[in-house]
């Protein structure tokens, strides 16, 4: 399945540096982890002092483009994405949205309204995981059109979400979840990042909705663990948005079934691991904020606290090892020799 390829232009991220260095060349600093790119002549000029938007064309520009925003140096600039005259990528026809739920019926419900407000909507199947109330789904689910998928047993969100994705035909599957409240046209920007070479996913900024509550409720609205702030990234190990939350984003099915989808074994933090996957299998991820959709906050800090444990405990024997190889690779070629500690200086932990 082709795509757009190349975004027609770029933005500089905030902080980006343009310096001359000692050998006359000029480097570009910036990106996460900080890193030093030496630029050619051409380049340099096409650069110019850092700041702004740059027109895109393809050859070394193009090239030069995207090692900038794989490095967090520069964003695509989505209204300058070309649109796919031969598939037509971003009407409602190409994207199925899978929404997982167990219970919780009446926060289905918003979210199912939310999405009817679309002019265009797009085609939805709720992935009922073993609901103690099906019959409460399947009515809110009837009442706008959406088709259901019952699984027998409680599988966790990703054996719902992998089901989900087995009902999909579409080049694209949006995933959003049952306490996601998203606004019309949501899907389009992502859509379009999608469009670009190797994009497999592409996630919104995920904002809390509650603005008053409980102390708890509002704490969470103010600093959201889902909320990743309002700079624009690559998503990837060992870089300032080194995850994104399933909770809404838009992917490629071909991408996401080539490295064998959601890790069912997982009840906590399979997107994470997803997306680490998906990286070092050489497909590109995308954090845009200037989407944005409002989840509800959970109601308890017990249960914020439980979960935030589990995630930690499920990913940490992958996570530690998939960290360190990308910190490695995202940084200098080669990795800083450690100089040994003299023993005059060293720690003494316990008695001696």
């Amino acid at each position: 399945m082709s795509n757009a390829g190349c975004p027609g232009a770029i933005r500089f991220a905030a902080g980006v540096e343009v310096v001359t260095g000692r050998d006359g060349r000029t480097l570009l600093l910036g990106g996460s982890p900080l890193r030093m790119m030496r630029l050619t002549e051409a380049g340099a000029r096409w650069v110019g002092d850092g700041t702004g938007i740059r027109s895109i064309t393809p050859g070394a520009v193009d090239r030069l483009a995207w090692r900038m925003i794989d490095a967090g140096i520069a964003v695509p600039v989505i209204d300058a994405i070309p649109a796919e005259a031969d598939e037509g990528w971003g009407r409602a026809e190409d994207l199925t949205v899978v929404i997982p739920v167990r219970d919780r019926a009446d926060e289905l419900d918003a979210a199912l309204a939310a999405l009817a407000l679309d002019r265009e909507a797009p085609r939805i199947v709720i992935v009922d995981d073993a609901s103690d109330d099906p019959d409460a789904v399947a009515s809110v689910a009837a009442a706008h059109g959406a088709a259901v998928v019952r699984l027998a047993t409680n599988g966790g969100p990703a054996a719902a979400r992998n089901a989900g994705l087995a009902h999909v035909d579409t080049p694209l599957v949006a995933f959003l979840d049952s306490d996601v409240v998203a606004s019309p046209g949501w899907w389009r920007p992502l859509v379009a990042l999608c469009r670009l070479d190797r994009v497999a996913v592409a996630a919104p900024r995920v904002a809390a909705a509650a603005e008053r509550g409980t102390w708890g409720e509002r704490y969470e609205a103010m600093s959201s663990p889902l909320d990743l702030g309002l700079v624009a990234a690559p998503i990837a190990p060992g870089t300032r948005v080194a995850y994104v939350p399933a909770a809404a984003l838009v992917a490629r099915a071909d991408a996401l079934r080539s490295v064998g989808a959601f890790d069912v074994s997982l009840r906590f933090g399979e997107d994470v691991d997803l997306w680490w996957r998906l990286a070092d299998a050489g497909w590109r991820l995308r954090y845009e904020p200037a989407v944005i959709v409002h989840h509800r906050v959970r109601p308890t800090a017990r249960a914020r606290r439980g979960a935030s444990v589990s995630d930690t405990a499920a990913l940490r024997p992958r996570s530690i090892g998939a960290i360190s190889a990308r910190s490695l690779r995202c940084g200098s070629r080669r990795a800083p020799r450690r100089r040994p500690v003299p023993s005059s200086r060293r720690h003494r932990w316990g008695p001696s």
